[in-house]
């Protein structure tokens, strides 16, 4: 079925008075601030500073932030170069004094470390 063409054209012209004129020049303000304020939100986030500094430490080399995925090769050069028979587990020593004793870590009493905990109240 064809569409038949108008028969007549009805234009509505809007015609804004000063008051209407400021209100609108206040609201179209107000949406550009938020918009500003959205986007500035948004550039400093977290995600995308943290983004920021690990380029900027990659191009200058030099240290901004720690822990960036740019100090990622300094940590492998240090695991790699470290000698680690000289670490000894000295912190899980047994009661008795002796070092290195790492069935002390394995040892657990539940009983004895619960009242030792409370300090003995029972």
């Amino acid at each position: 079925m064809s569409k038949n063409k108008p028969k007549e054209t009805i234009e509505y012209v809007v015609r804004l008075q000063d008051k209407e004129r400021q209100i609108l020049n206040e609201f179209l303000t107000s949406q550009q601030v938020l918009n500003y304020a959205e986007a500035f939100d948004k550039f400093t986030s977290f995600e995308n500073l943290y983004l920021l500094v690990t380029v900027l430490e990659i191009v200058t080399g030099k240290e901004i932030l720690p822990g960036t995925p740019n100090d990622i090769y300094k940590i492998i050069d240090f695991l790699r170069d470290f000698d680690f028979s000289k670490i000894t587990p000295t912190i899980f020593a047994d009661p008795d004094g002796n070092k290195n004793n790492w069935d002390a870590f394995w040892d657990v009493n539940l009983r004895a470390d619960f009242d030792r905990f409370i300090g003995g109240i029972r």
